[in-house]
């Protein structure tokens, strides 16, 4: 009981003590009682958003990242299928002459061997054919190559072998494989 009699001097004593400060003082000393008691929950609140913060960004860069890749694999998907489009093929002895033809190294073609055709399960014809040309500079095996390469279509090297010429040791003999790819 005497643990309760203390307390209940202590509440008069502040009650005696409010009494006897002014409605300007006791508004500042209510504010200050507010202000202890609001400021630790606002403390945790400001650190659970900080990290709700940080987690939404960290999210954004992964988002971020994502499109860039997403972005980077639609420019190869349109590329390629731009190649694809651009030229209805004809066949691809036809195209490959004309390739041949528009450098003037038809004239070195000594033959042309159709390797047949084949269906693909992604929904493509896979024409191919074997061409052996004599004759050639190093300048117009690598102007060819560069050809095959940017051809507006879907054309692959297969394979390919390189051989010195014996007549002419600055001249090589070129065997090559390719495969000119179709839509169904």
């Amino acid at each position: 009981m005497s643990f309760l009699k203390v307390i209940k001097s202590s509440i008069m004593g502040l009650l005696n003590i409010l009494s006897l400060l002014s409605l300007r003082d006791k508004v500042i000393l209510f504010l200050l009682l507010l202000m202890t008691l609001a400021i630790p929950p606002l403390l945790l609140f400001s650190n659970a958003q900080k990290e709700e913060v940080s987690r939404v960004r960290s999210r954004l860069t992964e988002f971020y990242h994502l499109e860039q890749e997403y972005l980077a694999l639609k420019a190869q998907t349109e590329d390629f299928e731009k190649r694809g489009g651009l030229v209805r093929p004809k066949g691809v002895i036809e195209e490959t002459h004309n390739l041949f033809d528009s450098f003037g190294l038809k004239k070195n073609i000594k033959s042309t061997k159709g390797l047949g055709s084949r269906e693909r399960q992604d929904g493509y014809l896979e024409e191919s054919i074997e061409i052996i040309a004599e004759g050639l500079t190093l300048n117009e095996l690598i102007n060819l190559f560069y050809r095959l390469d940017r051809v507006p279509m879907m054309l692959s090297v297969r394979s390919f072998s390189i051989n010195r010429s014996f007549d002419k040791p600055d001249h090589v003999h070129l065997q090559l494989h390719l495969s000119l790819f179709v839509k169904k």
